[in-house]
C-alpha cells in the first residue's frame, strides 16, 4: 500500500522506541481509567466514548482494510479511494449465492439507502457488511475490538521474529462536536450491537470507515491512514500507536492463553481448535 507517513496524525507513544507489555499496559490503564473520569465529569457523556484498539503484526504496515489489500495482491491495483455505490453493487451481486450456499437471508440492497446518506455515521446493511467481512470477503471496513488483550492477540499471534508489532489505540469522541471541511474525509466508528456471526462477538467487533462526497455529490470510501491525518477536528479524536517488542511475544501469548484468548475462542471454527490444541500441546507443555 501507499506510504501515508505525512497525512497520519497520531501519536506515537514513546517516540516510537518499542514497548514491554508491562509499559504497554500501564499507558493503556491510565487512558482507560482518564476516558472514566472524563465521562463522569462531562456534561453529555457521550462526548466521551471509549478506547478501541487494532493489532498489526508488524508495526511498519498501514492502516489499510481487506478491501485496499486485496485489489493490491490480486490486481495490482492502489486504490486509496473507491466509489461506494461501487462496492455496494458488488454486496448486493453475491447476496443470492450467499442465500442459496450460506443459508443467509439477506434482502437485495436498494440504491436509495446509498444516494441517500452521506457521510455514513450509520452504515446501510450493516449486517450484510458485517458477515461478509468476518468471512472473508474484501472489506472497506477496517475492523478492531474493544477489548486490548484481543488486539493484543492479533498482534503477536503471527507476527515474525524479525519484527516488532503495533497497537493502535482509536477514540472518536473527545469531548466535543466534530465538524470540519466539506470534502475532507471523515473516520466513524460503527459498533459492535448487530446481529453477525459469533466471531464478530467473541472478537468484541467494531469498525470503522471513512467517507467523503466529492463535488459532483458522489460518495467515497477513503484510506484510513490517509483519512485520519484529514479527518474532522483531529484535536477531538484520539489514535495512538503503541509499538511492542516482539521479543515479548511468547510471554504475552501465554498470559492471553490463561485468559481463554486464543484462536479457537475468537473463531469457534475446527481450524482454529486445531490451532489451539496444537499450541498448547506443542508450545505450552513442551
Amino acid at each position: 500500500m501507499g506510504q501515508w507517513g505525512d497525512k497520519m496524525s497520531y501519536e506515537i507513544v514513546n517516540g516510537g522506541e518499542p514497548l514491554t507489555w508491562e509499559e504497554f499496559e500501564d499507558i493503556i490503564k491510565y487512558d482507560i481509567n482518564q476516558q472514566k473520569n472524563d465521562r463522569r465529569g462531562a456534561e453529555i457523556k457521550a462526548m466521551h466514548s471509549p478506547w478501541i484498539y487494532r493489532g498489526q503484526e508488524n508495526q511498519k504496515f498501514n492502516l489499510s482494510t481487506t478491501y485496499e489489500r486485496f485489489l493490491s495482491d490480486e490486481l495490482g491495483i492502489q486504490e486509496n479511494e473507491t466509489l461506494v455505490s461501487k462496492f455496494y453493487n458488488y454486496m448486493d451481486s453475491i447476496i443470492p449465492a450467499l442465500n442459496s450456499l450460506a443459508g443467509t437471508n439477506f434482502n437485495g440492497i436498494d440504491s436509495n439507502d446509498i444516494n441517500t446518506i452521506r457521510r455514513f455515521k450509520i452504515l446501510p446493511c450493516y449486517e450484510l457488511l458485517c458477515y461478509a467481512r468476518h468471512y472473508g470477503f474484501p472489506s472497506p471496513l477496517l475492523d478492531w475490538t474493544n477489548s486490548y488483550y484481543i488486539a493484543a492477540y492479533f498482534a503477536f499471534y503471527k507476527c515474525r521474529k524479525s519484527e516488532d508489532v503495533a497497537i493502535y489505540a482509536y477514540k472518536e469522541w473527545s469531548g466535543d462536536a466534530r465538524g470540519g471541511s466539506v470534502g475532507n474525509p471523515i473516520m466513524n466508528e460503527h459498533g459492535h450491537y448487530v446481529k453477525a456471526p459469533i466471531r464478530h462477538h467473541r472478537q468484541q467487533s467494531v469498525y470503522t470507515s471513512c467517507s467523503f462526497e466529492k463535488q459532483d455529490g458522489q460518495l467515497y470510501f477513503q484510506n484510513h491512514q490517509y483519512s485520519a491525518g484529514l479527518s474532522a477536528n483531529q484535536d477531538n479524536h484520539k489514535i495512538k500507536k503503541f509499538i511492542l517488542k516482539n521479543s515479548e511475544r511468547e510471554k504475552v501469548l501465554e498470559m492471553l492463553f490463561s485468559m481463554n484468548i486464543n484462536k479457537y475462542t475468537l473463531f469457534d471454527d475446527i481450524d482454529s481448535l486445531m490451532h489451539m490444541l496444537a499450541y498448547r500441546e506443542i508450545v505450552l507443555n513442551r
